[in-house]
């Protein structure tokens, strides 16, 4: 009778011991989910829809006042680079996500050289009024989003600084050499990137003085260097502190 009652006693109590694990571990997940704040919305840009993405910490304490303006395609599956978004999120950063199908809109754009700029200030005014208070737009871009992300900075002059990763360059800057490089630009690249590596160096001769370079010892492409490297991460949040402080 005994050893049955401690037997009863100790499954009752392992019982009770399962139980706070699993509301502890929900606890945890919903503060994980509760510290990310999400609205959609959705913008119109040469007849094409942009899926537009706001991710907020909720933590107002850690909170930097910056926001990533992040171009990506319709295609992407947002689960790929999700690290890199949690990295810079839990790092008090915002970012703004836009979707669409940027090829089809550039090329809409390039063979309309006469259309006007009005979609791309509105762009610019929708991003910047998601927010609660003025903050500082870094957009980044990589591969041939590049191009729509070059030509939305020289329409509007709408960021504050521009991150190029394994930058693929189809529309000619020439004459818009001083816009594009108006601000802070940083470029990463890998060494053994064939499709990028060059053109990085010679865009950053355009403006050594506003552009800085960051290279890494691989042939990785487009955001899978940020995936590859901790280092270009840290990098890019070392980066934004340098150029915020320069501009305040």
């Amino acid at each position: 009778m005994y050893v049955y009652l401690m037997t009863r006693k100790k499954s009752r109590f392992n019982f009770i011991s399962f139980c706070f694990v699993l509301v502890s571990i929900y606890s945890i997940n919903c503060k994980k989910n509760s510290d990310i704040l999400i609205s959609d919305h959705t913008f119109v840009f040469e007849k094409n829809p942009i899926s537009i993405q706001y991710l907020k910490p909720n933590n107002k304490d850690n909170t930097k006042n910056i926001n990533f303006v992040i171009f990506d395609e319709s295609t992407t599956d947002i689960e790929n680079y999700k690290s890199v978004i949690n990295d810079f999120l839990f790092s008090g950063y915002e970012i703004t996500i836009l979707k669409s199908d940027w090829k089809t809109i550039l090329n809409t754009i390039l063979s309309s050289p006469d259309s006007k700029n009005k979609d791309y200030i509105q762009l610019c005014e929708l991003i910047n009024n998601l927010h609660e208070k003025k903050n500082k737009n870094i957009v980044i871009a990589w591969d041939e989003l590049v191009n729509f992300a070059s030509l939305f900075q020289i329409n509007t002059n709408c960021a504050d600084g521009l991150i190029i990763i394994s930058p693929s360059l189809n529309i000619k800057i020439d004459k818009n050499v001083d816009k594009l490089f108006s601000n802070p630009m940083l470029i990463i690249t890998g060494e053994y990137d064939e499709k990028s590596y060059n053109l990085s160096l010679k865009l950053q001769q355009q403006n050594r003085s506003l552009c800085e370079i960051r290279t890494y010892p691989t042939d990785e492409h487009g955001l899978d260097v940020l995936l590859y490297s901790e280092h270009a991460k840290e990098q890019i949040k070392l980066w934004i502190d340098t150029i915020t402080k320069t501009v305040n």
